[in-house]
């Protein structure tokens, strides 16, 4: 097993792969900070909407209604709550709103403020379409969450199988039965199929990016799962040459 270990340690593979990997990591701790602040904000927003058209329909004022929603939540969103009525005292409310969608970054968000905008150039009645587009996000909401329960699973099998069974066995069967080739043909055999390793990793991130709805944050995880994958392999095929 010290030999395996050898081999991973100075794997030209291995070597050449960490760099992706600690960039990989990097952006992937700043994407997953950013879209779970993202995700707090599209998933309060719903409840939001409700809190306003109530307020609205008791007749206090736009201003004062977001006031007070900013005021009473603690979370990501009554921060973008205050900066909204930040930018309502410099521009006006529809252009507040549209700044507002830009910082999220959030399609559901742009949505929304579309439409919301949309209305208000209208005159059509605020707080009924406020209602609307507050149950319309509690359906999707639900519906997202149905989505991903279903499918968490069947991803994660996904890459349990792709970046730690397969590489187990492939280099488990080497392990075992690598004393019957010649050193040159085991050498060879176990690149090959190292290669095929690697290309796995890659299909089985992208096949899990899909399963989960998530194509472009699944890319993140490439180098990692074929960091892993490939020294798993290694580590467990080699041991056979101690």
């Amino acid at each position: 097993m010290n030999i395996g270990i050898s081999n991973v340690v100075s794997n030209p593979i291995i070597i050449a792969l960490l760099p992706l990997v600690i960039i990989s990591i990097s952006i992937g701790a700043s994407s997953y900070q950013r879209n779970k602040k993202l995700k707090k904000i599209e998933n309060s927003l719903p409840e939001m909407l409700s809190e306003l058209t109530e307020s609205l329909k008791s007749g206090t004022a736009i201003e004062t209604a977001l006031k007070a929603i900013s005021d009473t939540r603690k979370d990501a969103l009554g921060d973008e709550m205050k900066l909204l009525l930040k930018d309502m005292k410099e521009y006006s409310f529809s252009e507040s709103l549209t700044r507002f969608a830009k910082r999220t970054n959030s399609r559901n968000v742009s949505r929304v403020v579309s439409i919301i905008n949309l209305s208000m150039t209208t005159n059509a009645e605020l707080t009924d379409v406020l209602r609307k587009i507050s149950e319309e996000l509690w359906s999707g909401y639900m519906l997202d969450i149905e989505k991903e329960t279903k499918t968490k699973s069947s991803a994660s099998m996904i890459l349990f199988g792709g970046i730690l069974l397969t590489p187990l066995l492939m280099g488990g069967i080497f392990s075992i039965f690598g004393t019957a080739f010649a050193q040159e043909q085991f050498q060879m055999i176990v690149y090959y199929v190292g290669v095929f390793i690697l290309a796995l990793a890659v299909c089985v991130c992208i096949m899990y990016g899909i399963v989960i709805g998530r194509l472009k944050q699944s890319i993140i995880l490439i180098a990692p799962s074929m960091f892993i994958a490939y020294a798993l392999y290694i580590l467990v095929s080699t041991s056979t040459l101690m």
